[in-house]
Parts: structure tokens; C-alpha cells; sequence
């Protein structure tokens, strides 16, 4: 693997942690605002557009290791 392929792929999972975490904490809120009645249906689609963003860099990452050029 190239030097440049393995640095696109570190970013790659540094983003996607990043983006697991925020995923995460999304999930929570969502959770205690559902407890408190409130409107949870935007956040609730952000979470699963975070969601759909983080399947896509997942396939990203397996994509590169497969194909590391």
C-alpha cells in the first residue's frame, strides 16, 4: 500500500470514529428528548443520515484495503 493510499485511509477512520461517536451521542438525545415528549423527528433523521454517511466510509475503507493500489 502506497504511502499516500495508507494516509487517505487513516483519515478515513479518523472521520469515521469521529462520526460513530457523534452517531452515538445523536442516539442519546433522541432517547431523553422522546423521554421529555419533545419533537424528535429531525434529529432522528440526522441520526440516520449520519448513519447512512457512516456505512458509506465504511465501504470506502474496505474498498481501499481491498484495492490499495
Amino acid at each position: 500500500m502506497s504511502k499516500e493510499t495508507a494516509e487517505v485511509l487513516t483519515s478515513l477512520k479518523k472521520e469515521y470514529v469521529e462520526l460513530k461517536t457523534k452517531i452515538a451521542g445523536a442516539e442519546a438525545t433522541v432517547l431523553i428528548k422522546a423521554l421529555d415528549d419533545k419533537s424528535t423527528e429531525l434529529l432522528s433523521d440526522q441520526v440516520a443520515a449520519m448513519k447512512m454517511y457512516a456505512e458509506a466510509l465504511e465501504t470506502r475503507m474496505k474498498y481501499i484495503v481491498a484495492n490499495p493500489e
